[in-house]
């Protein structure tokens, strides 16, 4: 009952604080031309008073309405300016009472100040440390740059002022008072000079404003990420990491919530104001609740919905008891390595590409960076992913999925096929996780035979059955077999179902859903594992939607659909954007 007040009061607040704002803006907007408005201002406001506090109004207005959203989603700092204006606004209220004809908004801005601080402990939500940082110059120089454009202006200007400015210090000072909004620092004799103010005024509060969009960006929770860190987490990868995602928590792109309450942590990011997890928690068996209700009540904290991407059967009773939805997102080709053959009808297209390689003098090797550096070996494997991205457009999938990362190699395996020459035709980059290698990256030249991938894929796997490896695993099928699958129980949501279910069959010249699928299943595939996504709250809203494109692509998603459309197409819409 006291959370459902405090959820009223709060919404009650950002619909007050909408109007007050707006309110503010509107009464400061010069509308001298139009007598219909100077009649409501006279009936609400002495003119004077309007035309000497209408910087200051058109100020706390605009950064009023500008927090609304942050104040939304809790963030603390939002808060505290937003008292700060409303502080500021009841002061000059009740200063200049005199002035002003409508005590019942001062009584609603006193309500809606109230209100605030009674709810001070809901926002919650940080910024950033280096946004301070950023702010606090950007202030000063957009002042400095306005201060100094104004001063020079009203120097140049100084004919169409009644008291013209005594060179350029009675510039300065003027300027300086101007843009304070003390008082009016010149009195115009003509339309250039009413102009010339207004538009400085605006313009430099405008500037100033933005300065404030970095003072209440959300932070993330641990947004400077140590080598302390990254070796923590490579431990508790290689100690707990069942799902083969697990180990690409140690790529750049993510960032660390760890347990206070247990040994464990999730690998996250954050794309339209949703908290994105790669894969599952990564703890023990007995410790995945804890985990999952630390997230849970941080992000309730924080205002931020989750999604998490490509979890296992694993830990899925656990999500659902935390309130978290499930859907099934694809199956991940999985391999048996104890059984895996190349022989029988069902591997003979495989086996057929294999000796077709092999005929053409192909060769597969295991390229071990941390024992031996080879930079023409290297060289080559960058060649062949700069020409991969360029036959993909220049897009490129992240997050979950992980690089080549020859820099630092750590725990991942590398093998590549190379002719009689030496020429490295393609390649493939493992990472493990607790049963087995994942297939991570796989890539080959244009000009590479058939048959380079089928070999590079296959006689990795038969080194890693020799190791005495259990599992190997060529990724996820991105959402085949949503519906038809036996196996799992269909307590999905039904409009993420056909969401998906779109998805693959009408987007797939965006992403090649089906020709992938394909790809995987002819090296018959010894089991298919449903893979899913998890969200939380249960309604897979469209912020949830395009958290998960965002969080996949670097590149926007709107630049790469434009890129499907015809040339003639592009052109229209071209036109039409200009």
């Amino acid at each position: 009952m006291i959370q459902r007040v405090r959820t009223f009061l709060r919404g009650l607040a950002v619909v007050l604080l909408t109007l007050v704002a707006v309110k503010n803006l509107v009464f400061a907007l010069p509308f001298r031309w139009s007598r219909q408005v100077e009649v409501a201002y006279e009936i609400t406001f002495d003119p004077y008073y309007v035309a000497l506090r209408r910087v200051v109004s058109f100020l706390l207005g605009l950064v009023m309405l500008f927090l609304v959203r942050r104040l939304w989603k809790r963030v603390r700092m939002a808060w505290v300016i937003e008292v700060g204006a409303l502080t500021t606004i009841l002061v000059i209220r009740l200063l200049r009472s005199s002035h002003f004809r409508m005590p019942i908004i001062i009584i609603i801005e006193a309500i809606l100040l109230v209100i605030l601080l009674v709810t001070h402990n809901d926002y919650h939500r940080k910024a950033e440390r280096i946004s301070f940082q950023r702010a606090g110059l950007l202030v000063g120089a957009i002042f400095a740059i306005v201060l100094g454009n104004s001063t020079i202006g009203m120097y140049m200007m100084r004919g169409h002022w009644e008291q013209e400015s005594k060179g350029l210090l009675g510039a300065f000072g003027d300027s300086l008072v101007m843009l304070i909004g003390w008082s009016p620092p010149a009195v115009p004799i003509n339309a250039l000079g009413e102009t010339y103010l207004l538009f400085l005024r605006i313009v430099s509060w405008l500037c100033l404003a933005a300065a404030i969009a970095l003072l209440v960006k959300p932070a993330v929770f641990s947004p400077n990420i140590t080598v302390a860190d990254q070796a923590r987490v490579r431990e508790l990868v290689l100690k707990y990491g069942q799902n083969p995602l697990a180990y690409l928590a140690l790529e750049p792109d993510k960032k660390y919530f760890f347990s206070t309450r247990c040994e464990g942590f999730c690998a996250y990011t954050i794309a339209n104001e949703v908290f994105v997890i790669c894969g599952d928690v990564v703890c023990a068996d007995e410790d995945a609740p804890i985990l999952i209700d630390e997230i849970r009540q941080y992000c309730q904290w924080n205002a931020y919905r989750i999604l998490m991407i490509n979890i296992t059967d694993r830990f899925r009773d656990a999500y659902e008891q935390a309130g978290f939805k499930t859907v099934k997102m694809g199956e991940d080709a999985c391999f048996d390595l104890t059984q895996f053959t190349l022989s029988g009808p069902k591997i003979q297209k495989v086996r057929a590409a294999i000796n077709f390689a092999t005929r053409a003098g192909i060769t597969v090797t295991e390229y071990k960076p941390l024992e031996s550096r080879d930079e023409q070996v290297e060289e080559q494997i960058s060649d062949i992913t700069k020409e991969w991205l360029k036959s993909k457009g220049g897009y490129e999938m992240h997050f979950s999925v992980g690089s080549v990362s020859l820099k630092n190699p750590l725990d991942r395996r590398y093998f590549y096929a190379a002719d009689e020459a030496g020429q490295i035709l393609g390649y493939v980059v493992f990472v493990p996780y607790n049963d087995g290698y994942l297939a991570d990256v796989t890539r080959r030249r244009s000009t590479a035979p058939q048959g380079v991938l089928e070999k590079t894929v296959c006689e990795s796997f038969l080194k890693l059955k020799q190791e005495g490896v259990g599992w190997a695993n060529l990724g996820l099928s991105p959402l085949y077999n949503l519906t038809e699958s036996s196996q799992v129980e269909p307590r999905g949501s039904r409009f993420a179902e056909k969401l998906m279910n779109y998805v693959y069959n009408n987007l797939n010249g965006v992403y090649g859903f089906k020709q992938l699928h394909h790809a995987k299943r002819k090296f018959n595939p010894s089991d298919w594992t449903p893979r899913f996504l998890a969200y939380h709250p249960r309604s897979f809203a469209t912020q949830t939607a395009l958290a998960l494109v965002k969080s996949q692509m670097k590149t926007p998603l709107t630049k790469i659909l434009l890129a499907q459309l015809p040339s003639r197409s592009k052109k229209e819409l071209a036109v039409q954007a200009n």
